[in-house]
């Protein structure tokens, strides 16, 4: 069918040509005319060039081939493709227009730019065609994502059924709804999957910032030990060393009794530090054997919090 495209800055229109062997003052006619059905392009007759045609308008209007110029079809949308289509065809059967009347191309089949409804293209006398679902079965298979296994599948079953003999579009609809139930099935198996992942990294990474904090602790403690060691052995040493000098005969006996105080506060400073080391480190042995039955406990709750949702998991299967 040779059709011509008219447009301005104001409007466009798709122009189809009228055969002269076809009477356009039949009942299809005049239902088309004189009526807004929703989802169907309004036509009126009209003269270009000494020639009749029916003039479609397309203002504001994309087809399928512009919508889809430069992206990828998806299966939820072809989806909803068919039920916008079988939507239209059958509100098209209550002004008793047929579906062979339907011209069901891709490039007759609008989308408006703003509302994003859908439009289809229906003409006042049914053609005769053996495949009329062939170009668009064809344009689902083009633009279907390669990536998406249910819309694949959902392409190549609408190709093969569109083939036999008295294929109706509302005859597809079951088969879109079992590709949708297994699509929803196979979300939540990459949700689950996904979800198993995400528990697999926030572990490691909660056992690597405990790794981290571990070490950065052990310096921590590490360094603090090593000054506490210090501490209480230099002041020991110190002790004895003025207790000796508190016996030269060099010293009055003030200095002697001096020597002797500072020498018994050094050494009960270094005893002192060395019992704190030493409750310090007990504790710290404490705290760790503490935190290993918490760790222990927590990883206990874990593996009973997942084989709850395991359990879940098979009772809702089983429920589908």
């Amino acid at each position: 069918m040779q059709v011509r495209y008219q447009t301005d800055l104001y409007a466009g229109h798709l122009l189809v040509p009228i055969d002269h062997n076809i009477d356009c003052n039949k009942y299809s006619y005049k239902m088309l005319e004189r009526n807004r059905i929703k989802g169907v392009l309004s036509c009126k007759k009209r003269t270009e060039d000494g020639k009749d045609c029916l003039c479609f308008d397309i203002t504001g209007k994309k087809n399928l081939y512009q919508e889809y110029k430069d992206r990828e079809l998806k299966f939820l949308e072809m989806t909803e493709l068919f039920q916008h289509l079988v939507a239209i065809l059958e509100a098209v059967r209550e002004y008793l227009l047929t579906e062979k009347m339907a011209l069901l191309e891709p490039e007759f089949i609008y989308r408006d730019v703003e509302t994003r409804e859908l439009f289809i293209t229906i003409l006042p006398w049914e053609r005769n065609e053996d495949y009329p679902f062939r170009k668009l079965a064809e344009f689902f298979l083009e633009k279907i994502d390669l990536q998406d296994k249910n819309g694949i599948s959902a392409a190549y079953h609408f190709y093969r059924s569109q083939t036999y003999p008295g294929f109706f579009l509302c005859q597809f609809l079951p088969i879109l709804e079992k590709e949708s139930i297994l699509s929803r099935q196979n979300e939540k198996e990459e949700e689950k999957e996904e979800s198993k992942k995400e528990e697999i990294t926030y572990g490691r990474e909660i056992r690597e910032r405990q790794r981290e904090f571990k070490v950065l602790e052990e310096e921590e403690d590490s360094g603090i030990e090593e000054k506490e060691s210090r501490l209480w052995i230099y002041s020991i040493l110190f002790a004895f060393l003025l207790l000796g000098l508190s016996f030269l005969s060099l010293l009055d006996k003030n200095q002697r009794l001096a020597c002797i105080g500072l020498s018994v506060t050094l050494f009960l400073l270094g005893i002192g530090t060395r019992l704190w080391q030493v409750l310090r480190k007990k504790q710290e042995e404490t705290r760790k054997i503490l935190s290993e039955k918490q760790r222990k406990g927590e990883e206990m709750e874990i593996k009973i919090f997942q084989k709850i949702r395991q359990k879940k998991g098979l009772l809702m299967k089983k429920e589908v």
